[in-house]
């Protein structure tokens, strides 16, 4: 059963990929997840925001 899962989700992966669904192609309006290792890691290295993402209601 676990093959089965791991075979899907690496095709799905692919899928992703072909498609452009990758991290670095995300929406900057789109939620994003991190892992608490991937948190700690990157909040040290991004820079600040930039304000392009602000809300279009006014």
């Amino acid at each position: 059963m676990r093959g089965v899962l791991l075979r899907w989700l690496a095709r799905y992966d692919a899928w992703c990929q072909e498609w452009g669904l990758v991290p670095e192609n995300r929406r900057c309006c789109a939620p994003v997840r991190y892992d608490e290792d991937e948190q700690e890691a990157t909040t040290e290295d991004e820079p600040p925001l930039s304000g392009s993402c602000e809300s279009r209601r006014r």
